[in-house]
């Protein structure tokens, strides 16, 4: 009888446990959400350096002076994207997995808002499609 009660309290915990980690998990879920809607789904990318409108010129399309100023810009321990001039956008891959990932939120909370969010991302992967080419591609919005 002890070991029953004792076996029926540590289901008890871990049922509280699994309830606290999925009300972390949605708050988590919710606040990167919020941040994608802030940020209308753009962001940096590790590799945008060439992106410097600033700096870009000045390598002369040199190899060597490309890839110093690519692998300054993404080495450096600030942002300094701002002031070089380079914008934040959309990603193809990104807006790939995110609409693969508002689909896997549709399907395990049955929730619209979800399944609304995954068309969209996939309607602006439709539109942002590379042209010229036969059937479905993408490229990277940068050099």
């Amino acid at each position: 009888m002890e070991s029953t009660m004792a076996f029926a309290g540590e289901e008890t915990k871990r049922a509280h446990k699994d309830e606290a980690l999925k009300a972390q998990l949605h708050e988590s879920i919710l606040r990167l959400f919020d941040w994608l809607e802030r940020n209308d789904y753009s962001g940096y990318d590790t590799f945008d350096g060439l992106s410097a409108k600033f700096l870009r010129p000045m390598t002369s399309e040199k190899k060597f002076l490309r890839i110093a100023l690519q692998q300054a810009v993404r080495r450096f321990p600030l942002n300094t994207r701002p002031l070089l001039g380079i914008k934040k956008s959309r990603s193809t891959k990104g807006m790939g997995f995110l609409a693969r990932g508002f689909l896997r939120l549709h399907r395990a909370t049955g929730e619209q808002v979800w399944r609304e969010k995954a068309e969209f991302a996939l309607q602006w992967l439709v539109d942002n499609q590379c042209k010229g080419y036969s059937g479905a591609c993408w490229g990277k919005h940068f050099d």
